[in-house]
């Protein structure tokens, strides 16, 4: 995970230079690698970065070079929902010295503002398809409760916008039809189609294993699927479930290779 995450992290970096040598400003990238694919890069990159939280090796240390450029290209992909995850689970979970941590949750809180500066503002045409999804499933469920139960089924989505924001999109139809793989966010998707209890079921598994696992790696691996999962398919896409899976297990792995070991080294009982 740190090598090929480093790797990645390389790429992304290389990726952002030249974008941003062509068109003067810093910008994400999106020459080099495919544009549609920042968040899964964002989420490749944090997990690399977040699976390290165990490593006791790096307690009271720097940054090494591998972790920079995983920072660095987690940044570069511009991936507002895994900037914040991975920027407060490596603030408040990680070992490294305290100045490290700060340094790299600012520079996330300034790459989640960036776009709202008014030359960047392009940047925010991808995520409105985001919050139309999310208001539009927040008014089928406040139009009809019982949907929570039962969901609308793997079929086509039949959906409608607040009032409010219909008009302010210029929309004079508030109702539109979208297939299920058309809504982006996995916690919505997960709910409009199945309802709330295979939701529910997720997170429940998700506490029970963060609170039973032993270190702090499966921690920072939960926090940013969860939030991720807010703006981004997660366990939908492939290659982000089965990276996931992985790095969850290997955290799982670890405390229990670790913990035989702290046994043998105590002495045997007369």
């Amino acid at each position: 995970f740190r090598r090929l995450g480093a790797l990645l992290g390389g790429l992304v970096l290389l990726d952002v230079l030249v974008v941003s040598l062509g068109a003067g400003l810093p910008l994400p990238g999106g020459l080099l690698l495919d544009a549609a694919g920042r968040d899964v890069r964002a989420f490749l990159l944090g997990a690399a970065l977040l699976l390290a939280l165990d490593d006791e090796r790096t307690t009271g240390a720097y940054p090494d070079w591998m972790q920079v450029l995983v920072m660095i290209g987690l940044l570069g992909c511009g991936s507002p929902s895994a900037m914040v995850a991975a920027g407060a689970a490596y603030l408040f979970l990680g070992r490294q010295r305290i100045e490290a941590r700060i340094g790299f949750a600012l520079a996330c809180a300034g790459g989640v503002m960036a776009p709202l500066r008014s030359d960047m503002l392009a940047l925010m045409d991808s995520r409105v398809q985001i919050y139309m999804t999310w208001l539009a499933g927040l008014e089928v469920f406040h139009a009809d409760p019982w949907i929570l139960l039962t969901g609308l089924g793997p079929g086509p989505l039949d959906l409608q916008l607040p009032e409010a924001t219909a008009i302010l999109l210029g929309m004079l139809d508030m109702r539109f039809t979208l297939p299920p793989h058309a809504v982006p966010a996995f916690w919505m998707r997960l709910a409009l189609v199945w309802g709330a209890l295979p939701p529910l079921i997720f997170l429940g598994l998700g506490v029970g294993i963060t609170a039973l696992a032993r270190g702090r790696a499966v921690a920072g691996l939960m926090t940013l699927a969860m939030g991720m999962g807010l703006v981004f398919p997660l366990l939908y896409n492939g290659s982000v479930a089965l990276v996931f899976c992985l790095a969850l297990a290997c955290a799982l792995a670890r405390r229990r290779d670790e913990s035989p070991k702290a046994e043998q080294d105590l002495p045997a009982a007369p």
